[in-house]
């Protein structure tokens, strides 16, 4: 029998370590599940890495190129892989037999279970997503033709009826508004979607979709973590890091931490105050005991060892 669920990412080279880190963690809660990922730049090296590593976590993988779409009519993505704009073109990516399929960012972590998503009521509506943070920007939405009152949703995680989406036409919808406003777009996609669609988009818990440092709510209740605003890769201090951090250093591309020098020198003078301090408060201990520990060196080696990673 034929799976009617699929999921589905979109990755350029830069991506990769951080695609695989959420594949990973998608391995960890999911089995049996059938993934695409769209791409139209990956090298043939980092398309075998892919494909091995998702050997390796036992994920069905399969990488798409672009199927003859003229991406060419879309202004310039910026950041943004060109691949992006194929996500308006579901239909013509995926086998037919797939009735719904859900996109999932390459920036994301997944925390529990998700393939209950498929079997969410979706209300005759052809997209569910989490309201993005933008959602209270008015002035934002009403640039894209939404009202004050209407919504704005994150396309970092989206749910996609197949049937209801081709019958409403939304794709090519999207794709239109995308053409012709480039002025307007600011997250490629998501606000074609949102300024074509906001109407028929159906409104999830934050569960679904947890923004680090923008949403409340904690991790260990959601079922997926999102770095949409800020990166677990570039600051230390983005919620969630650790997670990521964790699924990340199961791939081929481990993460490196990396230490901020003058900050590290002034952490270590501050604690060699410390230590000496202690030692000449307390009477008790001789005076060979803290010529020993003033060696710098030494000390050093035992501040890398103890306080370094706090």
């Amino acid at each position: 029998m034929e799976n009617k669920f699929c999921y589905f990412s979109v990755c350029d080279n830069e991506y990769i370590p951080h695609f695989l880190a959420m594949l990973t963690s998608l391995s960890e809660v999911e089995k049996d599940i059938q993934f695409f990922l769209v791409q139209t730049e990956l090298t043939q090296d980092n398309i075998s890495i892919i494909n091995d590593h998702a050997r390796v976590i036992d994920i069905d993988l399969t990488v798409l190129g672009n199927p003859g779409i003229d991406l060419s009519i879309f202004a310039p993505c910026g950041n943004y892989p060109e691949a992006v704009w194929l996500k308006f073109y579901i239909d013509q990516l995926f086998p037919k037999h797939f009735e719904r399929i859900l996109y999932i960012d390459p920036d994301i972590i997944i925390l529990n279970k998700i393939k209950g998503i498929f079997e969410i009521d979706m209300n005759t509506k052809p997209l569910a997503s989490v309201i993005d943070m933008k959602d209270a920007d008015i002035e934002f939405k009403q640039n894209l033709g939404i009202p004050a009152t209407g919504k704005y949703f994150n396309f970092g995680l989206v749910l996609f009826d197949r049937k209801k989406y081709v019958e409403l036409d939304i794709g090519d919808k999207a794709a239109e508004f995308a053409r012709s406003n480039p002025q307007k777009i600011s997250f490629i996609d998501q606000c074609a979607y949102n300024a074509v669609a906001w109407q028929d988009i159906l409104e999830l818990d934050n569960k679904w979709n947890l923004m680090a440092g923008c949403q409340q709510g904690q991790p260990e209740n959601a079922n997926i973590l999102h770095f949409c605003a800020v990166k677990p890769w570039e600051k230390s201090k983005t919620p969630g890091r650790e997670l990521y951090i964790h699924f990340r250093n199961r791939t081929p591309f481990p993460f490196k931490v990396k230490t901020n020098k003058l900050l590290e020198e002034i952490y270590f003078l501050l604690d060699c105050i410390k230590f000496y301090k202690n030692i000449i408060l307390k009477k008790n201990i001789r005076s060979r005991i803290f010529i020993k520990t003033t060696n710098r060196i030494k000390f050093r080696r035992y501040w890398k060892k103890n306080y370094k990673y706090r």
